[in-house]
Parts: C-alpha cells; sequence; structure tokens
C-alpha cells in the first residue's frame, strides 16, 4: 500500500499511483505570498516534492516544512511514500534559517495614515526630489510648541498607489536573486514607514537618528511628516571643498555610530549607509559642528531572526561608492566552482574571488582543502557591510575623497587596497599625495574597512575605540 496525503490533508491508503499530471501551487505561509508553481505527477514522492521545491526556490529539502490544509506532510515510519500531491501547499522553512528573510518584514510595523485635516499643513517650499515622491518643508499648525520645531516639519510626500504597490512584495532575497526578473524596487516606501514608526516609538531613540512626527494621507499621496533638519547633508559639506578638522569629523563619525549600532542592536540593517543619507539639523560652521539625523530607511531589512539567527541577503544595493565588497553578488544561480582554501573546514563560510566579485559561499560537506569543489553562494550579513559602508563615510569626510568607484577586483584602488591588507588605506593616501590624520583615526578606517566581514568591529564596538576616546580632540567640539 502507498502513502499520500488527500485533499483535505489526512493521511489514507491507495493501491496504485495516479500517474496524472498536477499544477501545485507552493505559497510562504507566513506571507501568503506564492514561492513556486510545480507541474508534477499526481502520485510522486515527498523527497521528489522538495526536490522540485529546491530547485524552484533554493530552499534545501532538510530546511522545508510542507502543510496541505494546516497539516504537515510527512511520511515517517511509513514506507514507500508516495502522496498524491494537494493542489495548494505552505512552505515554512525551518528556525535559524539564514535564507528566511522577509522584505515586507517591516511593513506590519507601519502605522495607518490619519486623513489630512483640512488647513494643518503649509507647503513653504520643496527641498528635493525623492525616489517616489518629494520632500517639502512645510508649516504645522498647531505644532509649533509640540516638537520644538516652531511648526516647521519636512514631509515626504508619496503617491498612496507606490505605497500599495509594496504591499504584495514581502518574499525572500535568495529567491529574488535566483529569479532577478521578479525583483521589487530596491527602495520599499513603505518598509521606511515601518521602520520610522516604530522607531518613533522608542524612548531612548538617539538624537542622531531622523524622528517621524506622524504620517497622514489624502486622496492621492501618503504624508510623512518627520523633524526638519535645515543643514543639508554630509556629502554635500564633504563636497564644499573646506577641509574638515579631525575633531569635526570625529564629531560626526561618532554619532553616526551611534545611531548605527543603536539600529543593529534592535535587529535593523539600513544597507544604504551613505554622506547623502545623513542630514544635519543646522549649518556647519568653521567653531561648532553640527549633529546628525541618519535616515532613509527604504532599503532597510531585518538583521537577525526572532531566535537571533544573523539572516542573509543577496541584492546589491546601496550606493556604488559606499557598498561592501562582499555585497557584489555574481551573476550565477546556486553555486560557484572553487579551490577549497587550504585551512578551511567542510561547511564552514569563506570568502572567495568569483566573476570579478568577492563574494562569500559556504563549502560542502565532502570539501577537501586545497581541492576543487562547488560552494553555495551564502549571500552577506548587513550590520558588518553597514559598519565598511560607514568607515567610507569617514574617510570621504576626512580626506574629501571616495576611496574607489566600487569595491570589486577590476576597480585598480580597491585591488591596491586590498593587496597590502590593514596598511592598504595608509598606503592609497600616501599614493595621492595626502596627508595622513592622526594613526588612530587611520587605525579605527583600516579595521571597518577590512576586505573580509567577520575581521570588521561592530558598530558599537568602534565606539569603544581610542579615537573616541580622545579628550583633546572631544572637547573643541
Amino acid at each position: 500500500m502507498c502513502i499520500h496525503v488527500s485533499t483535505d490533508g489526512s493521511l489514507v491508503g491507495r493501491t496504485e499511483a495516479d500517474h496524472e499530471d498536477r499544477v501545485v501551487e507552493v505559497r510562504w505561509m507566513a506571507s501568503g505570498c506564492v514561492a513556486c508553481c510545480l507541474t508534477c505527477k499526481m502520485a510522486i514522492t515527498l523527497e521528489y516534492v522538495k526536490q522540485l521545491i529546491f530547485d524552484a526556490t533554493g530552499v534545501p529539502s532538510h530546511e522545508q516544512r510542507l502543510f496541505a490544509n494546516g497539516q504537515q506532510l510527512t511520511c515517517e515510519g511509513m514506507t514507500p511514500e508516495l502522496i498524491d500531491v494537494h493542489p495548494r501547499l505552505s512552505l515554512v522553512r525551518s528556525v535559524g534559517d539564514q535564507f528566511a528573510t522577509n522584505l515586507g518584514y517591516f511593513h506590519d510595523f507601519a502605522d495607518s495614515p490619519a486623513e489630512v485635516p483640512d488647513g494643518t499643513f503649509t507647503v513653504l517650499k520643496r527641498i528635493a526630489p525623492a525616489i517616489h515622491g518629494e520632500v517639502l518643508e512645510c508649516h504645522w499648525l498647531g505644532a509649533e510648541e509640540s516638537f520644538d520645531c516652531e511648526g516647521r516639519v519636512a514631509v515626504k510626500r508619496i503617491a498612496r498607489t507606490t505605497i500599495d504597490s509594496f504591499k504584495v512584495h514581502n518574499t525572500d532575497e535568495r529567491t529574488l536573486h535566483l529569479n532577478r526578473h521578479r525583483a521589487p524596487h530596491a527602495e520599499d516606501a513603505l518598509t521606511e514607514i515601518g521602520i520610522l514608526s516604530f522607531l518613533s516609538k522608542r524612548a531612548d531613540l538617539p538624537e542622531y537618528l531622523l524622528r517621524m512626527h506622524g504620517i497622514f494621507s489624502d486622496s492621492r499621496h501618503v504624508w510623512i511628516v518627520t523633524e526638519l533638519a535645515r543643514g543639508g547633508d554630509l556629502f554635500s559639506l564633504a563636497a564644499s571643498g573646506k577641509k574638515l578638522p579631525e575633531k569635526h569629523v570625529q564629531h560626526y563619525s561618532r554619532q553616526m555610530l551611534v545611531a548605527l549600532a543603536y539600529l543593529h542592536e534592535h535587529g535593523i540593517g539600513h544597507r544604504d549607509i551613505s554622506l547623502e543619507n545623513v542630514l544635519l539639523d543646522r549649518q556647519h560652521d568653521s567653531n561648532l559642528a553640527s549633529n546628525v539625523r541618519l535616515m532613509d530607511f527604504g532599503m532597510s531589512v531585518q538583521s537577525r531572526s526572532a531566535s537571533g539567527t544573523p539572516l542573509r541577503y543577496f541584492l546589491s544595493v546601496g550606493k556604488d561608492f559606499y557598498r561592501a565588497p562582499e555585497c557584489h553578488m555574481p551573476a550565477v544561480a546556486r553555486e560557484v566552482s572553487i579551490f577549497s582554501p587550504t585551512k578551511s573546514q567542510p561547511g564552514e563560510i569563506v570568502q572567495t574571488a568569483c566573476n570579478g566579485v568577492l563574494c562569500e559561499v559556504r563549502l560542502p560537506q565532502n570539501a577537501t582543502p586545497g581541492k576543487f569543489c562547488k560552494a553555495e553562494i551564502w549571500g552577506y550579513e548587513v550590520p558588518p557591510a553597514d559598519v565598511f559602508s560607514c568607515a567610507v563615510c569617514i574617510f570621504i569626510l576626512g580626506w574629501q575623497s571616495p576611496l574607489w568607484n566600487r569595491a570589486v577586483l577590476s576597480d585598480q584602488s580597491f585591488a591596491f587596497f586590498r593587496g597590502r591588507g590593514d596598511s592598504g588605506v595608509a598606503d592609497l593616501l600616501r599614493s595621492w599625495k595626502k596627508q595622513v590624520h592622526s594613526s588612530i583615526m587611520l587605525e579605527l578606517v583600516s579595521e571597518m574597512l577590512r576586505v573580509s566581514p567577520v575581521e570588521r568591529p561592530t558598530a558599537a564596538a568602534c565606539l569603544g575605540r581610542s579615537w573616541f576616546a580622545d579628550t583633546h580632540l572631544s572637547s573643541e567640539v
């Protein structure tokens, strides 16, 4: 007798397999989104179904839990393992799976917008265009004393249809990497609203993270109301041609790291750390440095699972200047051919050169050090990539120049830097005939820019480095 699952999810007996084809729709149980559609025989083995799902989604068989009408499909203790496949299955990945990411995770944190009251907001001027709308300076009638802002606020105004378009894009990034034509826009407006909503409720929110004051909507737009930063962004300051004193670079760097450490502590990976995304609360002057506001969470993601497992991502988002080397994914399917490093262990995650980029892969269990093998592309963790991007910001502030165009092997500056280890930054500066700031500043930047992500300090650890303990510099700001 063969074991199969009937259309109501119960296990029943069967005397002969039905060889008729059936289309099976597999959905993620958490989000309800379609993971894949399969065409298979009505009566096949459960392991073969899992293999088909692996081929379509990249989820390994041992990490799959399949359900029909709420009942898990299992044939433990029963042979042969022939099942009659239900036309709709739900898929759950096992706890601790580093690929169990959900780009819609922060959507559920988004506050529902209230209707914009007539006469509440007066548009004063347009500050800048945004990817999904525009940023305006407005006067908020009645808020003159509430936020100590004289009623002046920034409003990011986004079309409601744009917001709604992101509600369907809550899937895992590995699937999107393997099916690039399905990838949504990298800048997720609903994720930004969700994170701003979450942060706005935190009593201990550092002042260096942009705070949302409210969210409203009218018939056409959603209005994201935040504090108004009047001093422009750090990129404009770095590009002004005026060299910043090291004490000011230290001041801005510490504040960026405080903001970043807070995000990481709360499981948020930014993925677009850049000088363009760091605002100043007032105009900078030569005697007094203003304070920063880190913003723009549209590319942010959940950095760890509910169980604390670091999550792995695959899309190359953010700006070229700032992106960490491991965030450049090779345009291949699932595996790459490499020589296993001489001191490696089977199952270990290692960094390797592939198609002109440096990516992280997991060695197979049968890998032999120094021998050829096929290794699975393993994506990247976001917090170390954020630290790398922050280091690029610090470098540009200090030396008014980017390090390279992109951190890939074909970039001459990056290749030069990579070949010199921790002395790479100092050697680049000497080759460019640029003055080196203090050795403790250079030491920190060099550690944050290490090519291997596992060798970089965390944002919190950076704040404990000696550069920030230099009371002489700190007291002068």
